[in-house]
Parts: C-alpha cells; structure tokens; sequence
C-alpha cells in the first residue's frame, strides 16, 4: 500500500477532508491536494512530515508497506504523547506514576477526535500535579 492509499484511509476514518490538508501541502486548492492524494505530485520532507502529524500517525508509519490499522495507530499516538509528556517533564517518575500517566493518556487518547498535541498538552497539564 503507498503511502498516499495510506492517507485517504485515515483521512475517511478520521474524518479529514481535503479541505483540512491545504495547509499542509501548500496549496489553495481541494484539486491540488488531490494531486498529492493520488500519486501525480510528490510531497517534500516536511509536507509529509505534518501530513503525518495532522493524520495522527508518524513519518514511518505512513512511510511503510503494509495496511493501515487505525486502532494501532491511536495506541502509538497515546503512548507517544505520554513518553513526550513525561520527557518534557522534570520529575523522575517511578514505575507506579509512569503506569499512572500511560492510563490517563488511554483514558483522554481513545477518544478519536483527540489529536497527538492536544494529548501531549494535556498530559503535560497532568504530569506536572
């Protein structure tokens, strides 16, 4: 599967619509982007890179062969915005508050409308109490 089949997936899973990518590609246009969704243009390093961010998913995930699972997807997404939570934290967090942290992160991150910096931010929030 490229990495484009990829994209339209999530994007009718998540609910994005071409319209949502324009920033991201640059362009003015849901016909422009539809270039990009189709194979005809190619996008660059850091258009593919906040593709990624605004699909909820990272860089290699979209990248690599294979089917999307957009529940696997999410899970990455959770544990991703809690291990940067925490990172971005100053506290040592012992074992019982890391497991504390990943079931608020499940907790806000099932909801599938959250996004990976919305997420962060609110663990942020949480892991500074």
């Amino acid at each position: 599967m490229k990495w484009y089949e990829k994209a339209k997936g999530l994007m009718v899973y998540k609910k994005i619509r071409q319209d949502d990518l324009l920033g991201v590609f640059g362009v003015t246009t849901r016909g422009a982007v539809g270039h990009y969704l189709t194979g005809r243009r190619q996008p660059g390093p850091a258009q593919m890179k906040a593709l990624a961010d605004k699909l909820g998913c990272s860089l290699d995930e979209l990248m690599t062969e294979g089917e999307v699972n957009p529940l696997q997807l999410q899970i990455n997404l959770i544990i991703r915005a809690a291990e940067k939570a925490m990172a971005m934290s100053s506290h040592q967090f012992t074992e019982s508050e890391r497991l504390g942290v990943y079931r608020a992160a499940f907790a806000a991150g099932l909801d599938m409308e959250v996004t990976y910096d919305q997420l962060t931010a609110y663990l942020g929030s949480f892991v500074r109490k």
